[in-house]
Formats: structure tokens, C-alpha cells, sequence
């Protein structure tokens, strides 16, 4: 039996740390004045997570014990039945915050967000679920530095359309995820439509998997868009199949041109990653298309893509030097072994 009196307190700490913030505000912290201090360390509340089920009791106590935490907290997960207990006092700053997990927000509770700026200067990335109309909620947030922005939604397209123009005034941010919001039109996902043209956009990933609507054109428009995007995430897109060649609107017969004709820097994507696991409709016109639009790839995933052919083989393994192995159809090919039609 360890005497837990005799450790010093940073061991007590780390072992508080394995204990579930119910346990630390319910029962360690009345054992004595020791523990009650060591209870409410820094280390112990960096992250706090009220999406959890809490009974009345363990609810009141945690958003009590906030007030003690709140400038130790970095990551706040919160349960729509605790948002406006939280947040409805105004005196509440959480200085040190950077990443809010926002879960399942309606319209009866955006208003208690307040003056994020001012609330949680330090915000990096916000996360939330939602199936209603939020424009309020990322009109709060667009004033902040946001680097992330995660947005599960289910709701009406037309809400959506309305919704997403709150993101044109987040021009710092780096990280987009709209994933499988089956309602969404991609055309309104398109960024000269959310953002204004002066806007240098710093987009770095962005995804959009499991969304019906996107298709091929809008894809590659997106790509030459956003400049700095290099992380394309669109798996389980069914409407992404063809890319008309001989189009001369978004076709590849002009983007081809720019792109072989003694490319620039300018001329082509720096994308590094393209993830098209489980769109079953990719033909090899979209691959053929992406290799010479996007010469850096070193990571694309074509896994279950069953309508491609070996044929893009060879142009993508010649376009795209930096991949070594691909894989279709759950079978892998390497460089190697097309070293006969591969010149670097």
C-alpha cells in the first residue's frame, strides 16, 4: 500500500490525471485541503470534455469548478444542455483556449456565444455539429484567427447556402472539413464563392468526402483556387466520374497546355495528398487531368475506385515523380515496375 501523503505533488498530480474530472471535483478534492489544491492544477484541466453524461449533481460541479479552471483550459468540448450555463455569464474568459468543440448547436443557443474575440482571443480551431441554420454561430467566430474549421451539417441546402458566406470573412483559414453533408450543393462550396477576390486565401487541407453533389469540374476548380491547398480529401463522392478533355471551359486540354508547355511555379498545384478511397465513378480522364495539374503529388489514393484502368499508370508514374506505388482495384503497382514508359 502506497502512502499517498508522502509522494510529492507533481506525482500526485500525473496520478490524478488518469481520474476522471467527476471523481476529481466530487470525491478527491474533499479529502483533504492538499488534494482540494491539487485537484484544480493546470495540468489536470487543459482539457475538459462536458459532452459526457452527467447527472444534476456532477453537472453543477463541473460548470462550477470551471470558474476556478477557466484560464488552464486549451480544449472545451460542450454539451448543448451546458452551453447556456456556461456561457450565459459574462465575466467568464477562457484566455488560453484554442480548440471549442461546439456539438449539436440550435438557434436558441448561438446568442450566449458572446464576443468570441473577446471571450477566447486565443481560438485556433472550432469543431460543431449542427442541423440548423448557424450563420449567427460562424458570424461570432469570423472576427478570430481560425485556423481549423470543422462543420458536420444535415440541414436544409438552403440554410447551408446561406451559412457558408459567414466563412468569406475567415481569411486566415488553413484547414476546411464540410465531410458528408449529403444536402450540399458543391457549386456553392466553390471558393470565389464564398470568399472575395482580394482575399489571399491560405487554405492548406481541405475536405469534402462523402458529399453526393461534388463533382469533377468543381473539384479542379477548387484546386486552382486555393493556391496553397495541398490536402484534397474526397472520398466516397459518387458524382465525381468524368473530366471532359475536350471542354474548353474547365476541360484539361487548356490547364494540359499551361501545365506541359514549360510549367512555372505558378503554372501548377504544390498539392501533396489526394484521397479518392471508395469514389466508385473515378474514371482515368480525372487522374490523367490531376497528374499534370498537380506534378508534387506524393500520396493519392485510388483505392476502390473499380472504374479506373492500368492506362493511368504510366502518365501518372511520368507526371507525378515523387509517387512510387499506386493502388486500383485493391491491387498495388509500383514505379519499377513501368520503368519502360517512365522518363523522368
Amino acid at each position: 500500500m502506497v502512502n499517498m501523503e508522502g509522494l510529492p505533488d507533481d506525482v500526485i498530480v500525473e496520478i490524478f490525471s488518469f481520474l476522471p474530472h467527476q471523481l476529481l471535483l466530487l470525491e478527491v478534492r474533499t479529502v483533504c485541503r492538499r488534494w482540494y489544491t491539487l485537484s484544480h492544477s493546470a495540468d489536470l484541466w487543459q482539457t475538459v470534455d462536458l459532452t459526457l453524461g452527467f447527472n444534476q449533481t456532477e453537472k453543477q460541479a463541473m460548470v462550477s469548478n470551471l470558474k476556478r479552471v477557466q484560464d488552464h483550459v486549451k480544449i472545451l468540448k460542450v454539451d448543448p444542455r451546458l452551453l447556456q450555463t456556461i456561457f450565459k455569464n459574462d465575466i467568464w474568459q477562457f484566455l488560453t483556449l484554442k480548440t471549442l468543440h461546439l456539438n449539436t448547436l440550435c438557434k436558441t443557443t448561438v446568442s450566449v456565444l458572446g464576443e468570441p474575440n473577446l471571450r477566447y482571443p486565443r481560438l485556433e480551431k472550432v469543431y460543431f455539429t449542427s442541423a440548423f441554420d448557424n450563420k449567427l454561430v460562424l458570424s461570432a467566430f469570423s472576427g478570430l484567427k481560425l485556423d481549423t474549421f470543422e462543420w458536420k451539417y444535415s440541414g436544409p441546402f438552403q440554410q447551408f447556402r446561406e451559412t457558408i458566406l459567414a466563412l468569406g470573412k475567415m481569411d486566415n483559414l488553413q484547414k476546411l472539413n464540410v465531410s458528408f453533408c449529403p444536402k450540399v450543393n458543391s457549386h456553392v462550396l466553390l471558393p470565389d464563392k464564398i470568399w472575395t477576390p482580394n482575399v489571399p486565401l491560405k487554405l492548406r487541407e481541405i475536405s469534402l468526402s462523402g458529399n453526393n453533389n461534388i463533382t469533377s469540374e468543381v473539384a479542379f476548380r477548387i484546386i486552382k483556387l486555393c493556391c496553397c491547398l495541398q490536402s484534397f480529401e474526397l472520398a466516397s463522392c459518387p458524382s465525381i466520374q468524368s473530366f471532359d478533355t475536350a471542354s474548353n471551359k474547365q476541360g484539361i486540354s487548356n490547364t494540359r497546355s499551361e501545365c506541359v508547355q514549360k510549367p512555372q511555379k505558378t503554372d501548377h498545384s504544390h498539392m501533396k495528398s489526394v484521397n479518392f478511397v471508395g469514389s466508385l465513378n473515378v474514371e482515368d480522364s480525372v487522374i490523367i487531368a490531376l497528374s499534370y495539374i498537380c506534378p508534387d503529388l506524393r500520396n493519392l489514393r485510388l483505392t476502390d475506385c473499380k472504374k479506373l484502368t492500368k492506362n493511368v499508370l504510366g502518365v501518372v508514374f511520368r507526371n507525378c515523380r515523387f509517387i512510387d506505388s499506386l493502388e486500383i482495384a485493391n491491387c498495388t503497382f509500383k514505379r519499377i515496375e513501368y520503368k519502360d514508359t517512365v522518363t523522368l
